[in-house]
């Protein structure tokens, strides 16, 4: 008969990899030179997704939020274990404002709309 995990540990553990993940990438972030820009990627071996926002969004399952190769929004919902990511410095533009990957937890509400993800200013109609 296997071994039940009592919630709260899968709880403490979804806890801890989040925390892990964010404290990592803010650090990358905060090393980067003027002209460097923080890209994190989630690959299944088919998709790649540039990272924009993680939320665990229960003890057990993450949510990935980014975009796609094609430019698309995509999401990737696993169990956290399941995760890989793969963080890139690129170079860009010093005068271009960066985007930083956002965090969230099992609040249930929306990710912010910010990073890769922010909405882009509509033009006023004449």
């Amino acid at each position: 008969m296997p071994d039940i995990i009592p919630a709260n540990v899968n709880l403490q553990n979804a806890e801890h990899f989040s925390e892990r993940i964010r404290e990592v990438i803010e650090r990358l972030q905060s090393n980067l030179k003027p002209d460097e820009q923080l890209q994190v990627y989630y690959t299944n071996g088919v998709e790649v997704i540039r990272v924009g926002h993680i939320c665990m969004s229960s003890a057990n399952v993450a949510v990935v939020s980014g975009i796609d190769a094609e430019g698309n929004p995509a999401q990737v919902i696993a169990h956290f274990r399941g995760l890989q990511f793969v963080p890139k410095i690129v170079k860009v533009d010093s005068k271009k404002e960066k985007t930083n990957i956002g965090f969230s937890n099992t609040t249930g509400e929306r990710p912010p709309r910010q990073g890769i993800f922010a909405a882009k200013p509509r033009s006023a109609k004449v």
